[in-house]
């Protein structure tokens, strides 16, 4: 909802802004709205994913600067096999040491990675890279990351995998620290109350 309310505010700055700004303006809030559920915001930059784009076809994270341009950050499938990661699946989360957190449907070992991203030497790079598959005995019966990640503690992000032993799902967390991956939960079949 915050977010809904944001891209309102920008849309409605954008009818102040001067004509020949507007096409601008308005192309980069198409890119927002588009990603409103994949943004976050921190100092005025917005950060998000795109699918199927980028250098190797198997998405981007993207950030969108205070001053409206469009800046690729990381394209996926830069590592043989797609190791880093294709398909990014989640919001990507800030963390107060300046790297991103997200995930991605497929690469790793086919099922999604939870990756960390931050700057090498000038360059966004994967710090960390969490093939899901890895974390678990039993891979085959797991789908991949999906839906938001969640910040509940600086450094610690909470998430969903769909599939899982009784293909309900599980949650996980991760903490960045650390760099510790944990199974926090599979879901069973529902009960039902009497």
């Amino acid at each position: 909802m915050r977010i809904w309310i944001q891209a309102l505010v920008v849309a409605l700055a954008v009818v102040t802004v001067a004509s020949s700004r507007i096409a601008t303006r308005l192309l980069c809030l198409g890119i927002l709205l588009m990603l409103a559920t994949q943004t976050h915001a921190l100092a005025g930059t917005y950060y998000g994913t795109t699918r199927h784009d980028g250098a190797h076809g198997a998405g981007t994270v993207i950030a969108v600067l205070p001053n409206w341009h469009r800046v690729v950050l990381y394209n996926f499938c830069s590592v043989g096999n797609c190791y880093d990661g294709a398909d990014p699946s989640s919001n990507i989360v800030p963390l107060a040491d300046g790297s991103l957190i997200g995930t991605t449907a497929h690469g790793g070992y086919g099922a999604g990675v939870l990756f960390q991203l931050g700057v090498v030497n000038g360059q966004w790079t994967e710090i960390v890279t969490v093939p899901i598959c890895t974390y678990f005995r039993e891979c085959a019966h797991f789908g991949s990351p999906s839906g938001t990640l969640t910040q509940i503690r600086p450094g610690v992000v909470e998430g969903v995998i769909s599939g899982g032993k009784y293909g309900r799902g599980m949650i996980f967390t991760y903490n960045a620290a650390y760099r510790e991956f944990v199974n926090k939960g599979t879901f069973r079949e529902p009960r039902v109350m009497r």
